[in-house]
């Protein structure tokens, strides 16, 4: 008797269920994807996870799921402005209407996309004394991260004309935002 009324519970149980869970599961999945564009809140530095769940869990639903998503410009305009926030001037120039944080001499072993997505994620925008590398240097420019590339470290003839020669040799790169000319320059240079 016990197993019956145990197999009838569950039964009922599951009946409810079913009957409840398309249009109510449909209509939780939008209002889920509503709350994650609500939380995205003010775009900085570090929305970026926030803004890939909410598109993610946005492009994951139907067309007709889509249309009940009112919110849904708040998500394009947040998009809009982390790409801004986070790109790199064009020509290699620094965006002089934000404060800029950085590091000095960013480690080899950190030219990754993990490392540098942590790194931009931190709001961290500018390495300097970073070698003039063509692989940094692509990293920088996908994660809006710009440089002051080095000329030379330890030179004894470091003059202007042996820098302009060094620094004629770099390729133009989006990424690089200027040049480090001389680091802890003694005083007779």
């Amino acid at each position: 008797m016990k197993k019956t009324k145990l197999l009838l519970l569950v039964f009922a149980v599951l009946l409810v269920l079913g009957a409840c869970s398309g249009a109510d599961t449909k209509k939780q999945e939008t209002e889920y994807v509503s709350l994650l564009i609500e939380n995205i809140g003010t775009v900085g530095y570090t929305s970026l996870q926030s803004l890939n769940r909410a598109e993610h869990a946005y492009a994951s639903l139907t067309d007709e799921q889509k249309k009940d998503v009112e919110n849904h410009s708040i998500l394009s305009d947040a998009r809009r402005a982390y790409d801004e926030l986070t790109s790199v001037p064009k020509k290699g120039r620094i965006d002089r209407k934000k404060f800029q944080i950085g590091a000095y001499c960013y480690r080899e072993s950190l030219w990754n996309d993990t490392d540098m997505q942590k790194f931009a994620d931190a709001g961290c925008s500018l390495i300097t004394g970073a070698p003039y590398n063509k692989t940094l240097l692509a990293l920088c420019q996908k994660y809006g991260v710009g440089t002051f590339v080095h000329s030379l470290y330890y030179s004894a003839d470091r003059t202007i004309e042996v820098i302009d020669e060094k620094f004629a040799t770099y390729e133009d790169h989006p990424a690089i935002w200027g040049m480090d000319l001389i680091d802890e320059p003694h005083a007779s240079q």
